[in-house]
């Protein structure tokens, strides 16, 4: 494999943004569902780009972006640019257990995509997720239930399978996810605060089930809009 740790880049951000034109918080999620909401929290689209929109929810910004580890690693470092200082990722992630809460804060992730290997040296297995304590502690306050534990974070969502599910419960995980482990490595590469929550869709325990992934009622998106704003502004 090619070595990308401590070299430069030919193509950085900054030579084409040229201006910090966001606020310093930003939520982002992959979850479509979103849009049905944003009108009740009078959000304003402020940018729309091919791949993904923001909008300005008061003095936050909020982002849906497609899913993937490469997306979400170029995105966070062109948002740095742009003045985001801080991030909040808020998604849907397939169960790997027999169904219990809705939200699952992680706390590590296993790195099984490509992305994260461009950006941190450390060939461990599993990457911490930096903020879950925090997180924890807010909706403790609140009496949120949740799950803390791991996911594994892979490239490919159709080489998900029965073999590979197990093996990511034996090693811990109760989550799959398309995004974590990498914008973790790219949190510490690039000097970012980043939290990560996700909420529960399919499921994975001894067969697919779709669970609430095609059906999920826009209430609840409503509610986790309300919780990722309040949680972003609570760690201010």
């Amino acid at each position: 494999m090619i070595s990308f740790i401590d070299r430069k880049p030919l193509i950085h951000p900054s030579l084409f943004i040229k201006k910090k034109t966001l606020p310093p918080r930003m939520i982002v999620s992959w979850a479509e569902g979103f849009k049905k909401v944003l009108e009740e929290f009078e959000a304003e689209k402020i940018i729309s780009r091919q791949g993904y929109d923001i909008w300005l929810l008061e003095d936050v910004s909020f982002a849906i972006i497609p899913i993937g580890a490469p997306f979400a690693a170029m995105f966070m470092e062109e948002m740095k640019e742009r003045g985001v200082e801080e991030f909040l990722f808020i998604g849907s992630c397939g169960s790997l257990v027999d169904p219990g809460t809705a939200i699952i804060v992680p706390d590590r992730a296993l790195r099984d995509e490509g992305t994260s290997y461009h950006y941190i040296a450390s060939k461990e297995e599993f990457i911490t997720v930096q903020g879950c304590e925090e997180i924890s502690t807010v909706l403790d306050e609140l009496s949120v239930p949740y799950v803390k534990g791991s996911t594994w974070t892979t490239d490919a969502v159709y080489r998900e399978t029965e073999e590979a599910a197990a093996e990511a419960r034996e090693k811990g995980c109760i989550c799959v996810d398309m995004e974590c482990s990498a914008i973790m490595a790219v949190a510490q590469y690039a000097k970012i605060k980043v939290r990560q929550l996700f909420f529960t869709a399919d499921r994975l325990k001894d067969k697919w089930n779709e669970g609430r992934l095609f059906s999920m009622k826009k209430s609840a998106y409503y509610n986790y809009l309300k919780l990722a704003l309040f949680l972003i502004k609570k760690n201010a």
